[in-house]
C-alpha cells in the first residue's frame, strides 16, 4: 500500500461523461501503483489529460473515509512504468464492491 496512489475526479463528471471512460464519476477512484507521487501524477496526466481532480497517497485515507467519499470504490488499478509513468493499454479490472459481496 506504500506505493499506492488514488486518482479522484471532479463533480462535473456527475453530469458529464468523462472523456476517458464513461464509468468515471466523483463516486469512484482509480489506484495507480508508482514509486513516487510525481510518477503517479504523470501517469494520471498521460491517461486522463487534465480530466482528473487529485492524486493522493492511499495511506492519507482510512478505509472508512475512502468508502464514504467514494462509495463506488476502486474502478480499476494501473501500474505506472517506473521510468516514464506510462500506463498499460488494458487496465486490470476489479469487481465492484457489490460484486465482492456475492
Amino acid at each position: 500500500m506504500d506505493r499506492e496512489y488514488i486518482v479522484t475526479f471532479g463533480q462535473k463528471y456527475r453530469r458529464l461523461t468523462h472523456p476517458a471512460d464513461s464509468r468515471i464519476s466523483p463516486d469512484v477512484y482509480i489506484t495507480i501503483i508508482a514509486d513516487s507521487i510525481q510518477e503517479a501524477y504523470e501517469a494520471a496526466f498521460r491517461q486522463f489529460g487534465q480530466a482528473f481532480a487529485f492524486v493522493h497517497k492511499r495511506t492519507a485515507f482510512r478505509e472508512s473515509e475512502l468508502a464514504r467519499l467514494h462509495p463506488g470504490g476502486e474502478l480499476t488499478r494501473y501500474t505506472a512504468t517506473p521510468t516514464r509513468g506510462r500506463l498499460p493499454r488494458t487496465p486490470q479490472q476489479h469487481p465492484t464492491p457489490k460484486e465482492n459481496q456475492s
